[in-house]
């Protein structure tokens, strides 16, 4: 007991104290040059990552110290988890080190042993990402470096706290049933023989969850979780279907957790996420796809709707939410260059039709491992309403194709430099009367009425081009 306590005294200890990565360091003057990293731990200006710049201890050793935390998202990662590179510039990526083409390597914390990383060459176009994991939100971790300039070798390792996931069960009356741990989330999958439901808590030992997820640490006896569930089969493949319970957790950092339960998805995309700029989308990976699902009875399709604001949008699916070793993308695999890097120059592209009602028809998501492939490329009109479906195949064939919603729809525009202008003002524009664009997209405009109707309109300075009322 004595030690997961003090596990959780730590976390508390450190809550509220997540720290963003330090960029910098200070370097002794010498003619081997620092190295950068560039990664989740860095952060970002516009599109681009600023790297990090490690600190040169000796000729051969350098170090990049960070203060993890759960922002930490640029390059997908999450619960615990960063990817990066080790890099030689501060831009461009003439010579960097990961490992072996479009394959992640993870690192573990506190190894004795070196990781001896792969270089970018002709053999090694695109060197897959270098992964930590297990990291606690707001403790210090050191990137170390051996670099030997001359042969261009790069050894690393990592060094910090590493959290200590303890074991938990399911407990259902006087049975218990372990939990399978990815990263900080733990599931327990169920298979029904019968309709019904059964009452249930979360337990390590010695402290104890119910339905609200505080941590308490006497077993409980009323504020069980439930979970409820039918007996039914799938209709593809009249398998019976299963239910999860799912503890998300924030250990060591917070000792409470959240419980959910609903229908398991074994499909290939029981586990994606959406990523992409589509307008309810996102690059972090928190967009599962099993949200979108349309029928309880049939796993096969997802839809998700969504309003355009420009013309042209890009989206991918993870394979697992958060991860980018694997995913379903808009790239010709077989379109490739010299050194085998991806030639995006034709995507999967799906325009958008022009008739209320009107599917496009099925294209299929090219399966990924690694690298940096392309996206789908989605052409739209700019105020449309559409919905994007998305298909599974039992064979784990994955498609997309579009539906318009409804055609027509408002424009959006910005209205950044116009204003009221009317009766009240004498039809003027100043600073007074200008509209102030709000949190949530809209604008306001405060004024003084001078009688109880009055004309106006909303425009810009300049009348001819820019300005709305009423016909």
């Amino acid at each position: 007991m004595k030690k997961l306590l003090s596990f959780i005294l730590a976390g508390a200890a450190l809550f509220g104290s997540l720290g963003l990565a330090s960029c910098s360091g200070n370097l002794h003057d010498s003619k081997v040059e620092a190295l950068y990293v560039e990664g989740d731990m860095c952060s970002k200006v516009g599109n681009e990552t600023k790297r990090g710049v490690f600190t040169k201890l000796s000729e051969t050793e350098q170090e990049f110290t960070f203060n993890y935390a759960t922002s930490m998202t640029a390059w997908g990662g999450k619960s615990g988890t960063v990817n990066f590179k080790i890099v030689l510039d501060e831009t461009g990526w003439d010579q960097d080190w990961g490992w072996e083409k479009d394959i992640s390597k993870q690192l573990t914390i506190n190894s004795d042993e070196w990781l001896e990383t792969k270089p970018r060459d002709a053999a090694n176009s695109n060197p897959g990402n270098l992964v930590i994991k297990d990291l606690q939100a707001g403790e210090s971790y050191t990137i170390k470096v051996q670099y030997d300039a001359p042969t261009k070798d790069v050894k690393v390792k990592v060094t910090g706290n590493v959290t200590d996931y303890p074991a938990l069960l399911v407990v259902v009356g006087d049975d218990s049933y372990p939990m399978t741990r990815s990263g900080s989330t733990y599931t327990y999958l169920y298979e029904p023989e019968k309709e019904g439901s059964f009452d249930y808590y979360i337990t390590n030992g010695y402290l104890y969850w119910a339905a609200d997820g505080k941590m308490v640490t006497q077993k409980p006896t009323s504020g069980l979780a439930k979970l409820e569930y039918k007996y039914e089969t799938w209709t593809n493949d009249g398998e019976v279907k299963k239910y999860y319970i799912e503890a998300a957790t924030e250990f060591p950092s917070k000792t409470d957790i959240t419980l959910s339960t609903g229908l398991y998805n074994p499909t290939v995309l029981g586990k994606s996420a959406f990523v992409g700029n589509v307008p309810g989308f996102n690059w972090n990976g928190d967009v599962l796809v099993r949200d979108s699902i349309v029928d309880p009875d049939d796993y096969s399709t997802y839809e998700f709707e969504f309003v355009a604001q420009q013309e042209e949008y890009m989206f991918s699916i993870q394979e697992i939410a958060g991860s980018w070793d694997t995913r379903w993308c808009g790239q010709d695999a077989s379109d490739t260059d010299e050194e085998g890097n991806y030639v995006k120059d034709n995507p999967v592209t799906i325009a958008g039709p022009t008739t209320d009602g009107a599917v496009t028809a099925d294209k299929t998501l090219t399966y990924i491992s690694g690298g940096n492939p392309a996206h789908v490329i989605l052409n739209v009109s700019n105020g449309y309403k559409y919905k994007l479906i998305v298909k599974v195949t039992n064979s784990g064939s994955v498609s997309a194709s579009l539906k318009l919603i409804e055609a027509g729809a408002a424009k959006l525009v910005a209205l950044d430099g116009f204003g009221l202008r009317g009766l009240f003002n004498n039809w003027d524009i100043t600073d007074s009367n200008k509209l102030n664009k709000q949190d949530d997209g809209t604008y306001t405009c405060e004024f003084v009425a001078t009688a109880a109707e009055s004309e106006a309109k909303i425009a810009n300075s300049d009348w001819f081009t820019s300005s709305c009322g009423w016909t």
